[in-house]
């Protein structure tokens, strides 16, 4: 995928920051390494958290968040992933995703919509919070932390044939991601026809023929 670094295992990139953290931060690890030489080691006790900080971040050209987290030698729950927006000149919580409970010594990667943390879309998107909401200080760690950029939509047609006045497309993308597919006769005009969230990378639409005249389709981004 087209994609921005936060963190690579020599540090942080972009433009990022974690001197804004109010957890204990050693973003040069080495005691668990997801790849290359370091990750971040977050010692969090409760409410506490890693920021990865940035002045003041577009997120127009993003769609997702990726990263990979260890919990460490004991397994972990209560682990938020929140994104922030710049309220009052401080970071603000726009949204969040609770993780599900870590396993021990085991590398997990996920990928989280921008629209589930509340940043999508935003001009002063100020970074991530990564937080513990237990009762006791918990240690895990962060790696391969990256901005996912959306991948353009392709459509094409499938050669079955299907029932009379109607017409199969394939459209291929990125899995997570929804797609708004339209009609045109003339390029011009465009019409809706569906919203399609791909829970793979491709999918097959039937859709309805206009048997009187040419019928262009595209799929879009919302």
């Amino acid at each position: 995928f087209p994609y921005t670094t936060l963190f690579r295992s020599l540090g942080l990139e972009n433009g990022f920051l974690d001197n804004y953290s109010w957890a204990t931060i050693n973003d040069l690890s080495t005691a668990y390494v997801y790849s290359g030489s370091h990750s971040i080691s977050v010692s969090s006790a409760n409410w506490s958290a890693l920021w990865l900080y940035n002045a003041g971040l577009s997120t127009s050209n993003f769609v997702s968040l990726n990263f990979w987290i260890n919990a460490g030698a004991s397994s972990a729950s209560g682990i938020y992933v929140e994104g922030v927006t710049n309220y009052a000149g401080n970071g603000y919580s726009a949204g969040f995703t609770n993780l599900p409970t870590l396993a021990a010594n085991t590398w997990q990667q996920f990928t989280l919509p921008l629209s589930s943390l509340g940043v999508a879309n935003l001009g002063n998107c100020t970074g991530f919070w990564f937080l513990n909401t237990g009762s006791s200080t918990t240690t895990f760690y962060v790696a391969a932390v990256q901005l996912i950029a959306p991948v353009p939509a392709q459509l094409s047609p499938v050669s079955s044939k299907p029932v009379s006045g109607k017409f199969v497309i394939q459209l291929a993308g990125q899995s997570g991601l929804t797609y708004r597919i339209e009609t045109s006769t003339n390029l011009v005009n465009w019409s809706f026809v569906s919203t399609n969230t791909l829970t793979t990378t491709t999918t097959n639409l039937t859709n309805s023929v206009i048997s009187t005249s040419r019928q262009f389709w595209r799929a879009v981004t919302p």
